[in-house]
């Protein structure tokens, strides 16, 4: 979709949304920041991002791939996934080092979801509006889709990444979620970035933990 002017992530929701997610994934490792062509599925841009250089390294780096996925010429959509890799280059299960967050992608019902999946594990550490939206087909009524995130207090290492596995599928099976989120290293769109399909809209934090574990 072509749009006339530049659209300019929000930078300061990138730095939050970072700054909440990775508070415990050390200087160790690599960030796979990782953007898509969303029809057809290719692959935009892929950058290796070392955990060495510090938090607002990688807010900058992330600022500026969110620029770029936001104004190219076809829908892209910036979707890094919430985990830390052995390398720069590649980013499948077998590369992963850290998992950092329980991460559910709720498209139906998602205040429901939210609810249910509270009663379980508390408030999230940070709650997405990721730009997408949901029309029940009961009331007609129109719904923004929810991310939701609970980081882990140690980030899951070893076979503790098979535990944090499965503990996001059960978690997007009491939700209703999109169980296609399970993997660790499934790429998620992270707010500050724009939502491309249709009209460009922003994906926003609605609620984001200032301290907890």
């Amino acid at each position: 979709m072509n749009h006339s002017r530049e659209l300019e992530p929000d930078r300061a929701a990138l730095a939050t949304f970072v700054n909440a997610i990775f508070k415990h994934a050390g200087t160790e490792g690599f960030v796979s920041l990782r953007s898509f062509v969303e029809n057809p599925n290719k692959t935009f841009r892929i950058q290796g991002v070392a955990l060495s250089g510090g938090l607002d390294f990688l807010i900058d780096a992330a600022a500026d791939d969110a620029y770029r996925a936001a104004n190219a010429p076809h829908s892209v959509v910036f979707c890094p996934p919430l985990a830390v890799f052995t390398n720069k280059d590649r980013a499948t299960e077998r590369d992963l080092l850290k998992g950092l967050a329980l991460s559910v992608e709720c498209d139906k019902h998602p205040r429901e979801a939210l609810a249910k999946l509270e009663t379980v594990l508390g408030k999230p550490t940070v709650i997405v509006r990721s730009g997408g939206a949901w029309t029940d087909p009961k009331t007609e009524q129109v719904h923004d889709k929810l991310h939701l995130h609970w980081r882990l207090a140690k980030p899951a290492t070893g076979g503790g990444l098979l535990k944090l596995k499965q503990a996001r599928d059960l978690a997007a099976r009491i939700a209703g979620g999109d169980t296609s989120n399970t993997p660790v290293v499934h790429p998620i769109r992270w707010p500050g970035s724009w939502h491309r399909k249709g009209e460009a809209k922003l994906c926003k934090i609605e609620a984001a933990s200032k301290g907890g574990a």
